[in-house]
């Protein structure tokens, strides 16, 4: 991990510069606009089968309630007879036990203690966002649920330009039955999880005391981080329009059309507008202020100037300037939109495929050659995959296998 995509995020003011000690993010009004987009979007993509709850709960909760659940885990903070926010699973389930709905989804932090320096949002001491979904299902149908949380997850990365696998892998820790594993790539092509989904393990139902199957689905802050590790350029951050704060920036001098950009509101785009004096509306300041836009992700910006006819539209990847005759409609700037996200989408889609296909870190294997090389198999992709085994030849799943064993 490297620090540019650090800076990208603080320059974006979607986080401070500086952070707590012991790898505590403090995040900005821009951050929070961002995560609130994240969690609908998955909530969104959830919803195709049954709608998610969303849910708090207090930075307290019951430690007596927590170790009943998990009676081992050592690395979090406790205070007398309660546990500083340590996980949501528990406090998910109870709340679907006494309210009878579910799936329901939170978006607290997690307060865990921290080995070795922290990596801000891959590695901290609060987790932050840590985003869990918990359901309560028939075990008939815990397979399918299952897989359709899974399948969530992957449209919600695809919707900020990251694409991603499913595996599943054997059980990890005894945490789950079924076990899978949302896979995306780093910048350098190398496999990084990035999501977890498990129908849990007896014990934790039990510990419940819930009559069904538990599902529990989680992704953090660490997406955000690998979003910025792919998208930004000199300028800085390039945010996908579904997430970003701002959609369009406008840059004017001069009044401007009240109903044109009525107009955008309407259409449900983001709009910030930075008004700049006529009387020291200069090509400097003008400048200034499009790159402002640009370093905080906006994806498109407007250029208007006081007694000038034509219009700039800039858009990024690449950075293009185009005039034009006139203002934009709010369905051309969400036709430049959708391209800048099928930009990004391409770009992190092709680092993908050279780092885990074109590598062969996802290839097509039998199971006699997967018997052959078991510890080289990771997990195997889902939904299932039937192709030609790339050893023998035979019928085979496409699978990940690695030699490097586990990797986070």
């Amino acid at each position: 991990m490297s620090a540019p995509y650090h800076r990208a995020l603080v320059e974006a003011e979607l986080i401070a510069a500086t952070a707590y000690p012991g790898g505590i993010t403090v995040w900005r009004s821009r951050g929070l606009r961002l995560v609130a987009a994240l969690v609908e979007q998955f909530r969104a993509e959830v919803a195709s089968v049954t709608p998610a709850v969303p849910v708090h709960h207090g930075f307290l909760q019951s430690l007596a309630d927590y170790r009943r659940v998990f009676p081992t885990y050592t690395n979090v903070f406790t205070a007398g007879e309660h546990v500083l926010r340590a996980d949501n699973m528990h406090t998910n389930v109870a709340h679907i036990r006494a309210s009878g709905q579910g799936p329901v989804v939170s978006a607290n932090g997690l307060i865990r203690s921290l080995r070795g320096g922290p990596a801000p949002l891959f590695r901290e001491r609060h987790i932050w966002p840590a985003i869990q979904l918990n359901d309560v299902v028939p075990r008939s149908v815990a397979v399918s649920r299952l897989a359709h949380y899974a399948g969530a997850l992957e449209r919600t990365l695809a919707r900020a330009g990251l694409p991603a696998i499913t595996i599943e892998t054997g059980p990890i820790g005894g945490y789950g039955r079924l076990t899978y594993l949302t896979v995306a790539s780093l910048p350098d092509g190398r496999p990084t999880i990035v999501a977890t989904a498990y129908v849990m393990a007896d014990r934790y139902r039990e510990a419940l005391a819930v009559p069904g199957d538990v599902i529990d689905v989680g992704f953090t802050g660490k997406v955000i981080a690998l979003l910025a590790m792919h998208h930004r350029d000199r300028i800085g951050l390039q945010l996908p329009s579904r997430l970003a704060p701002v959609q369009v920036g406008v840059v004017s001098s001069g009044p401007l059309a009240a109903r044109w950009l009525d107009s955008l509101g309407r259409a449900g785009l983001r709009v910030e507008v930075v008004s700049l004096p006529v009387a020291s509306d200069t090509a400097g300041r003008r400048a200034r202020a499009e790159r402002r836009l640009l370093r905080l992700g906006v994806p498109v910006v407007v250029g208007l100037r006081e007694n000038r006819p034509d219009v700039r539209v800039t858009t990024r990847r690449p950075l293009t300037r185009e005039c034009v005759d006139d203002l934009p409609t709010a369905e051309r700037l969400a036709q430049l939109l959708e391209a800048h996200d099928r930009r990004q989408a391409e770009l992190a889609g092709e680092r993908f495929r050279r780092g885990l296909r074109a590598t062969g870190l996802i290839r097509g294997i039998c199971p006699a050659c997967a018997g052959e090389q078991g510890a080289r198999v990771y997990g195997w992709i889902r939904p299932s995959r039937p192709v030609a085994c790339t050893t023998c030849q035979r019928p085979g799943t496409e699978a990940l296998v690695t030699d490097s064993g586990r990797f986070y």
